[in-house]
């Protein structure tokens, strides 16, 4: 109905435009008149009768549509109550019958993209109405001024450009301007209602899109787009359109939107993590080496995990577990006491390059095609072999807290001699009882 009633309008420009040229050429400004009001009064009628003619067809269309839906319900209980099989998601039921009935995206009228729209937008876009009002009144305006400054103009040059002719001249000038300004108006604000139209079918329902797609399939400028996406987010178009600080993506959602602000939070504090250890490694260079040694500890235990992911033998694996947990305290603790960072340099450089090539091994060996008693034996010595190296690691995570144990251990006595000191002993509390 809305393309009918566009090429009604489209016609009726045509005919104002045949007036005005006519008019020009003779300067008659009674017959422009008489053929303007006789080409509008053609137009409405014509959009009045168009109009009249789709509402009957819209009305059998509702009619057609809701007999083919009852039939296809009664249809459904029948197939339901003879053979009991489930319902497909698009065979049967409203959802069904919605999904058969949506046209694809690319041949949707204007109506269409807005009604089936899954995203939230407008409509009743900014400039639909407004924009065809502006023109008609546009246009109007020029049909009746500018034959009517061409003959002001006439006749103030017959007349010696006399006062009270310029004045009225200038004056028919200032609403030829305005009528002019109200067309240019009307018809860039229906150009852009038709490039929102493009941007949603090129979008397709998606919460979010490049910016640089819709600029390429456009052939557009992209200052053109980019101000398009702003006007039409700032006019309610799209009703919960954002862009992203760049203004690289289109975002269609405020859910979109809130987990891109959460990313760009988290991209921020990461950042300022950063930035801080950064600045502490440039005050302390032992803070370098304690941050290569847990980023290499890191890397070595995520080379344990996945070797142990390749072992099928569950003793061997619940052995690496067990080495996996024990390393990581070990890393977890230098990282709080970096003090202790120069107790670990032989763990680093030795201990653990040779256990993880153990290890490697036994996956090698595990994977061979058979088993022979070399290949036992060698797993097995390893397996043996991973008992002594948990021992070994589990002492030296302990040691790691021989000094938190002795400062212990001197707190504990301190406070007794303070406690004993000021009568607050347990014997002392017993007497004051007593």
């Amino acid at each position: 109905m809305s393309y009918k009633l566009e090429e009604e309008l489209t016609e009726l420009a045509k005919n104002i435009e045949t007036v005005i040229t006519d008019s020009l050429d003779s300067l008659e400004l009674n017959k422009a008149k008489a053929q303007v009001n006789s080409a509008m009064d053609h137009a409405i009628d014509e959009v009045r009768r168009a109009l009249g003619q789709a509402g009957t067809k819209l009305n059998q269309a509702g009619e057609k549509l809701d007999q083919t839906l009852g039939q296809a319900a009664g249809r459904s209980r029948q197939k339901d109550g003879e053979s009991g099989a489930k319902q497909s998601w698009t065979g049967k039921g409203r959802m069904g019958r919605m999904a058969r009935r949506i046209p694809d995206i690319s041949r949707m009228t204007p109506s269409q993209l807005l009604r089936y729209s899954q995203i939230p937008v407008s409509r009743n876009p900014a400039g639909k109405t407004s924009g065809m009002v502006y023109a008609a009144l546009g246009i109007t305006g020029l049909v009746i001024f500018v034959p009517t400054l061409l003959g002001g103009l006439a006749a103030t040059v017959a007349s010696g450009f006399s006062g009270l002719m310029t004045g009225g001249l200038l004056f028919i000038a200032g609403l030829t301007a305005g009528s002019g300004l109200l067309a240019s108006r009307g018809f860039s604000l229906r150009k852009r209602v038709k490039r929102f139209y493009r941007y949603l079918r090129i979008i397709n329902n998606r919460t979010y899109c490049d910016v640089k797609e819709l600029i390429s399939s456009q052939g557009a400028e992209p200052k053109l787009v980019m101000k398009d996406l702003k006007t039409m987010i700032r006019l309610g178009m799209f009703r919960e359109g954002h862009l992203d600080e760049s203004g690289s993506t289109l975002m269609l959602t405020d859910a979109t939107y809130q987990q891109y602000l959460e990313v760009q939070k988290q991209r921020r504090q990461e950042e300022e993590q950063a930035r801080k250890e950064q600045a502490m490694i440039a005050e302390n260079p032992e803070m370098a080496a304690l941050k290569e040694a847990v980023e290499e500890g890191g890397r070595y235990i995520g080379m344990i995990r996945q070797a142990n992911a390749e072992i099928h033998s569950q003793d061997m694996s619940r052995k690496l577990d067990r080495l996996e947990d024990i390393t990581k305290k070990i890393f977890e603790h230098i990282q709080n006491h970096p003090q202790n960072l120069g107790d670990l340099r032989k763990f680093m450089n030795y201990y653990l390059p040779t256990t993880l090539k153990l290890v490697r091994v036994y996956c090698e060996l595990e994977n061979q095609p058979v088993e022979g008693d070399n290949i036992m034996s060698a797993k097995a010595d390893i397996e043996k072999t991973m008992d002594t190296i948990n021992v070994a690691f589990e002492n030296l995570l302990d040691d790691m807290f021989e000094d938190t144990a002795m400062d212990v251990s001197t707190d504990i006595s301190v406070l007794k001699t303070m406690l004993a000191q000021e009568g607050l002993t347990e014997s002392e509390l017993d007497s004051l009882k007593s």
